[in-house]
């Protein structure tokens, strides 16, 4: 399991970046494609990658 939670804080520095797709991410994390990526990021956060990017992009933009 904590190789797991590894993988999926390493999956949440990567989506940082624009430039990483989920498919990119999924790929460099070792996922034979992003299907199976997205189960266990949902399974584990309960939100799918694009949601998560989605979410984070707005509260990184929300104005203090």
């Amino acid at each position: 399991d904590w190789c797991n939670r590894i993988l999926m804080e390493r999956a949440i520095y990567l989506m940082k970046s624009e430039e990483n797709t989920i498919e990119i991410i999924a790929e460099s994390l070792g996922y034979s494609n992003e299907s199976s990526f997205t189960r266990a990021f949902k399974r584990m956060y309960g939100i799918t990658p694009s949601v998560y990017r989605h979410n984070q992009k707005d509260i990184d933009n929300f104005p203090l």
